[in-house]
């Protein structure tokens, strides 16, 4: 085990349990591991590296809280030696009698005279914080200081005094110092003019999205996933599903996601191929049953792990086949395979479009009315008979009547993100068994 390694490991032991303030959801550990990548990225040292994954173990553990300053300095000097003991004490103990004012300037003062090698991973700490503020402050669409009890004009000076501390005798071009500077400019801007004013609803949700994806990107970093993150888009026909997929497959791309998309099976070269001709001599039971085959067969192919998907975006595949069935044979169910546990394990997000069927007549077949005895018992079927009852939260019923189809692939997205999210931070506690978060 190298110096970074056991680090890493003692700082997840000694923060278990810890969260992070206002995102109980987010063990401790991931600031502390997001810092330390933060310090690889501009390529500082294994002892800096390992400096960072401690440096809140003084101050902030549960060993802290049993023991007294000193001796935890001592217990971290035999564990990992003077050199990375130094990095981490960052500042003396001050005073908690002292104001709030006072204590940051006496904070302040002290990084003044710090080593560079403090400096950075003292830098690097401010990064992470600011950087998942202001992407909370764009989810939310409001600037909220409230976890500050200092206020925002505190605050301001506080990370502005911070960074004139931090470049004081050093190089204040060093990447790691202009990306400070950047953030800080952002969650303390001159002016508020490019926060969010004067925008019109749409772009307010789209910067809301963007954000939301940076975040689960950023989640990405720290953590992949075994297996993709699975998406199935059913619903009533003729409501813009096919359009939404393709839309998300290119959203998802470009913010270097690496995304899969299959489309409905029955609109692919490999249906026309497979059946050719032949499918006007089949019934319609063995037509149903070999299409199923056939998308069954593509979609565990797309989700299999470890192969580099991040993820899956499916047109009509597992879930919708269930419903073709029940339409098709009125609650006979085919016996080809039992679908329902494929779905229940590996489909993470079910978007589900329906619309007025009177809508949808007019709108997608010429007002042929024949059609609409068809389409609600399709509608019916989807919603009333239990096909997305078993995925609860994940299911996400978008009424399309009267959207368009930029309108549904935002809306869409905007119910993958949290699905997405959660996902992300499971895998992340499961892996370094931060079970303890909420």
């Amino acid at each position: 085990m190298n110096i970074k390694e056991k680090a890493m490991y003692f700082a997840i032991q000694s923060h278990k349990g810890q969260t992070l303030n206002g995102e109980p959801d987010k063990c401790k550990f991931m600031h502390l591991i997001s810092v330390a990548k933060i310090l690889e990225t501009y390529h500082y040292s294994d002892y800096i590296v390992a400096a960072a994954y401690l440096h809140e173990v003084i101050e902030d553990t549960k060993y802290s809280f049993n023991f007294t300053r000193k001796d935890m300095i001592n217990k971290i000097e035999r564990e990992f030696g003077k050199y990375i003991c130094s990095l981490i004490q960052g500042t003396s103990e001050i005073p908690k009698s002292l104001s709030w004012r006072e204590r940051k300037q006496r904070t302040i003062d002290e990084i003044r005279k710090l080593p560079f090698e403090n400096k950075v991973i003292i830098c690097a700490d401010k990064i992470n914080h600011l950087e998942d503020l202001y992407l909370t402050f764009e989810k939310n669409g409001k600037r909220d200081f409230y976890a500050f009890h200092s206020g925002e004009q505190n605050q301001r000076w506080y990370y502005n005094q911070v960074y004139e501390s931090l470049i004081d005798s050093v190089d204040e071009n060093l990447p790691i110092f202009r990306r400070l500077k950047s953030i800080i400019d952002k969650v303390f801007p001159a002016s508020l003019s490019d926060f969010l004013l004067n925008a019109n609803e749409k772009e307010v949700r789209l910067r809301k999205l963007t954000a939301s994806v940076l975040e689960v990107k950023r989640l990405k970093a720290l953590n992949h996933l075994e297996q993709p993150f699975v998406v199935e888009f059913t619903g009533m026909p003729r409501t813009f599903e096919h359009a939404a997929v393709q839309d998300l497959f290119n959203f998802f791309s470009s913010y270097g996601f690496k995304a899969t998309l299959l489309n409905d099976i029955t609109k692919s070269s490999i249906y026309n191929t497979f059946f050719g001709d032949s499918i006007k001599k089949l019934s319609k039971e063995k037509i149903v049953q070999a299409t199923s085959a056939l998308q069954y067969n593509q979609f565990l192919g797309a989700i299999q792990p470890n192969r580099g998907t991040d993820i899956v975006l499916a047109e009509r595949s597992i879930v919708d086949m269930q419903l073709r069935n029940y339409v098709a044979f009125q609650n006979f169910d085919i016996p080809i395979e039992n679908y329902q546990q494929i779905c229940e394990n590996s489909i993470d997000s079910l978007i589900v479009s329906c619309a007025d069927t009177v809508s949808v007549i007019r709108k997608d077949y010429n007002g042929l009315t024949e059609e609409e005895e068809k389409i609600q018992y399709y509608n019916d079927a989807l919603l009333r008979n239990g096909y997305c009852k078993d995925f609860g939260k994940s299911c996400h019923l978008i009424e399309t009547t009267l959207l368009d189809a930029d309108c549904f692939a935002l809306e869409a997205a905007e119910s993958i993100m949290p699905d997405m999210r959660k996902k992300y931070i499971k895998s992340f506690n499961n892996r370094y068994k931060c079970n303890s978060c909420k």
